[in-house]
């Protein structure tokens, strides 16, 4: 996987034990544009030179059904109005 800020380039993320998740815009919408959706790339890991074989990963969306109809507005979140 690759992620890159805003106007940056592209960074490798090191593969580890456990997770990531990634929100999408709804967060941005929620923050008032503080926190911001990650623009990511999954790109194919190196081969390991030992065993010529590519590391297992699983890799899995999972979307609600919004309800169209709500309005989403942002909070106050005094953290962020520092």
């Amino acid at each position: 996987m690759e992620v890159r800020p805003s106007g940056g380039c592209w960074h490798r993320v090191r593969s580890q034990e456990g997770f990531l998740v990634l929100v999408g815009d709804l967060l941005a919408r929620w923050t008032n544009g503080r926190a911001q959706a990650a623009r990511y790339r999954l790109v194919l890991p190196e081969t390991d030179a030992s065993s010529g074989r590519t590391p297992d990963r699983t890799v899995f969306a999972y979307h609600a059904l919004p309800n169209l109809d709500a309005i989403v507005t942002p909070w106050y979140l005094a953290s962020f109005h520092s």
